[in-house]
């Protein structure tokens, strides 16, 4: 299939229920896809991995980001205290947390994700990492640089919207 701008694209492989296909120009409307999609996987997740999807989201966040506190973590959430004290302490009897206190502010208690978690997470996301590997490694380099500035400005434009006030944090990188 060649584009309008003369570049060549691999035909899509099985067109998609509700024509997606046709939609394919719309950055926009595939992008919308992928977060539902998103949204999909991480209820099949949850389950394989015999948590509740909240669980897995607070793990995620805590693997990504490193230990945090439980109040950071809850207002990351949008949990309320009590509810995030529940959160830490299902994913501290399941082996997947340890609270531990920071060496400069031993009063400071974080959530600190264990190896245990980690392997568990390699094992339920390694497959679809490693295809999702797979599709960027057969993207030419031009290809990569425009679709990392498109999701880089998407990205700016969620946290802006996210967090109005301006006191978002950077979720990735």
């Amino acid at each position: 299939m060649v584009s309008s701008a003369g570049r060549s694209h691999p035909p899509p492989s099985a067109p998609a229920a509700g024509g997606l296909r046709e939609r394919a120009a719309d950055p926009g409307h595939l992008l919308r896809e992928v977060v539902s999609s998103a949204h999909d996987l991480t209820v099949t997740l949850a389950r394989a991995a015999e948590m509740a999807p909240s669980d897995l989201r607070a793990l995620d966040l805590l693997m990504a980001g490193g230990a945090m506190g439980p109040h950071e973590l809850g207002a990351r959430l949008g949990l309320s205290p009590a509810a995030t004290t529940a959160l830490a302490d299902r994913l501290e009897r399941a082996g997947h947390v340890v609270r531990r206190r920071e060496q400069l502010d031993r009063r400071r208690v974080v959530l600190e994700p264990t190896p245990h978690a980690r392997r568990r997470a390699h094992e339920i996301l390694g497959g679809f990492l490693e295809e999702v590997r797979g599709a960027v490694d057969e993207l030419s380099d031009d290809e990569r640089a425009v679709i990392s500035r498109f999701l880089e400005r998407v990205l700016e434009i969620q946290r802006r919207h996210a967090h109005p006030s301006g006191a978002g944090r950077k979720l990735v990188g």
